[in-house]
Order: structure tokens, then sequence, then C-alpha cells
């Protein structure tokens, strides 16, 4: 494993790390917000036997830098075209999960030549909850990321996964707390506008929607319009995965990214 020095789009610094085979083909994966690339590291112990595996932090999580103000999808799709071209990586398959999947979306439909196939986790292309969105901004601000993070993990992860796991779901919550409020602010913002819909048909990459089976009635709706508004895209529900269903249920989840990829 090594550690890229990036760029992104407004020079902010990047933390990414690229692990595999060097000839391989490429495969970058892209963390829900209020995580960090930690959270793919089930799937990169599986990917990287054949992959070139491409992770890194979001602006403002982890070991990215921290924006000056608020994000766009824009702006979060050339960061990940920054980690690639850092890697030297003209084409890859994406893995987004949750905003992850919302790059990647954004990025198979302005950038389809650097997209090979595209694997869209736990995500939409519409969410429409603005104010919903902006409470949740505000709350961050008002009570810190620690004073938040239990109501957000609360819907993301399953009791049952809470209850069988509960060194992982503390692990999860300590990172969403831990991050700064500016950075989750900047890139919450994104969600507050993001529309992708009328972007759909113009998305050519190999399409692979997920959804966990233990996710809120609005985001299965949402998988299924992702599978239907992407020509030859599949859907593939992982039973009793809330919305970290790359966390919760990781065997399942890599075996349906590994044959999809395959």
């Amino acid at each position: 494993m090594r550690t890229l020095a990036v760029k992104g789009f407004d020079d902010l610094p990047l933390f990414a790390q690229v692990e595999g085979p060097g000839a391989g083909p490429a495969v970058v994966l892209s963390h829900s917000i209020g995580g960090d690339l930690g959270m793919w590291d089930a799937l990169a112990v599986t990917l990287r036997e054949r992959y070139r595996v491409l992770r890194f932090d979001r602006r403002g999580h982890g070991r990215s830098g921290l924006p000056a103000g608020d994000a766009s999808l824009q702006t979060l799709g050339h960061d990940a075209l920054a980690v690639m071209d850092a890697a030297g990586v003209a084409r890859a398959h994406f893995v987004g999960l949750s905003q992850g999947g919302m790059e990647g979306l954004w990025l198979a439909a302005n950038a389809p030549g650097r997209i090979a196939r595209l694997v869209l986790a736990n995500t939409t292309a519409h969410l429409g909850v603005p104010e919903l969105i902006q409470a949740g901004i505000d709350a961050s601000r008002a009570h810190g990321m620690a004073g938040v993070a239990n109501g957000f993990l609360d819907r993301w992860l399953p009791a049952a996964f809470q209850a069988a796991q509960p060194q992982a779901a503390a692990q999860l919550r300590a990172t969403f707390a831990g991050m700064p409020v500016e950075g989750f602010a900047a890139c919450a913002a994104v969600l507050k506008h993001v529309d992708l819909r009328d972007a759909l048909p113009r998305i050519a990459a190999p399409t692979l929607v997920i959804v966990g089976g233990a996710e809120a009635p609005p985001m299965q709706v949402a998988a299924q319009a992702l599978a239907a508004g992407i020509a030859g895209a599949r859907l593939a529900v992982i039973e009793g995965a809330g919305h970290l269903s790359a966390i919760d249920h990781p065997a399942q989840f890599a075996e349906l990214v590994s044959s999809f990829l395959a």
C-alpha cells in the first residue's frame, strides 16, 4: 500500500491510498458522508488480489483537507478524477456508497471515458429534502459532530448489526463524531441540491445498483428508480442490510461487487 499526494479540484489536499498489483485494472472506492476510506477495509482485501484499489478521504473527512466553503457535486467529481490522475489511472471501475454513489453518477454522465463499470450502493439521484438536510447541518453546528452522531448512525445501522458488532459500530460513531463540523457541512450542502435524474439516460457504463433490504422505503424506491433509469442496470438487494451495506454485510457486498466487476 502506498499513499498518494493529491491536490483536489481547488488544490485542496486529499489523502488517498493505492494497493494491489501495479498493472492490474483499477477500482476507485468512494465512501459515504461522515465516513472515511476505512469503511472499505473489507472490500479492499477482496479486490486487491486482482485490482489496483484506489480509495480516498473525501474533502473535509478523515485526513483530507478542510474546504473553505460548501462543496458541489462537480467539485466532488473532480476530486475523484484528481485521485485517478495522481495514480496514473485513465479509466477505472467506480464503487460509490451513498454520497460516493452520487459522485459515481456524476462521473459516469460527465466523464464517461474515465468510468468502466459503475457500482451505486445505497444512493439516489435526487433526495428532494433540502429542509431536512439543512436541519442536520444546523444541528451539527449547534451540538458538534459528537452530538449528532448517534442520530445518524442509528438510522444507518440495523439494530442487529449494532448488537452483534458493537466494536465496529463504535468505530463508525467515533469516525463520524471526530470529523470537523465544517467538513460535514460542506459536503452535506451537496445533498440539498443534488438532482441527477436527467443524467441517468446518458450513463452508458455497465451499472450495478445495490440497496439494503433494511433501508428506509424512500431509499428502496430510489434504488429502483436508478435501475430503471440507467439502460441495462441491474438491481441487487442485500437482505437485512442498512444504509452502510458494505460495512454491515461485507461478505455479501464484496461478492456482489467482485462478481460484477469480473
